[in-house]
């Protein structure tokens, strides 16, 4: 444990809250003498109040101990599974463009099924596989491939 490290973590969390020292020693009951000796590294919080400075910091109570923010999922956020992935112009005009070419194709074999109708059901078969391979195609080419490179992108340059 060192206290000047403490001190400084401290002050930095605080100061990142936009919090004054007198802001932060209302909330924990103490002085802001108290606090500006934490900071100064002249002396450590009581042990009574870390679980309460490190709730309003933001951090562990091992983290204020040690001085030193511990780098974990907590603070480092997983932008492709909090959405920012599927925010990006790129992603969205795929997933458009797969939208669009399902119900192209849907459509298509909406008048192809009518059609086939009147030839007889081997006929529908056919037209039905048929429809399914265009269709498994045109989404593997226009959609999924294009979208596992955008994700590979993305996750390359936010590493």
């Amino acid at each position: 444990m060192d206290n000047k490290q403490t001190g400084a973590l401290i002050s930095r969390l605080r100061k990142a809250k936009n919090m004054t020292q007198k802001e932060l020693a209302e909330k924990l009951a103490v002085t802001d003498k108290a606090v500006s000796k934490w900071e100064r590294g002249l002396g450590y919080p009581d042990i009574s109040i870390l679980p309460l400075l490190a709730s309003i910091l933001g951090v562990t109570v091992e983290e204020i101990l040690s001085g030193d923010e511990i780098k974990t999922v907590k603070t480092m956020p997983n932008r492709f599974l909090t959405g920012d992935f599927f925010k990006s112009k790129l992603v969205k005009a795929i997933i458009f463009i797969q939208i669009g070419l399902t119900i192209l194709v849907a459509l298509t074999a909406l008048v192809s099924l009518l059609y086939a109708k009147e030839m007889g059901s081997e006929a529908i078969w056919q037209t039905l596989k048929g429809l399914f391979a265009v269709w498994f195609m045109c989404i593997s080419i226009f959609g999924f491939l294009p979208l596992f490179a955008a994700a590979l992108i993305y996750y390359l340059r936010h590493k």
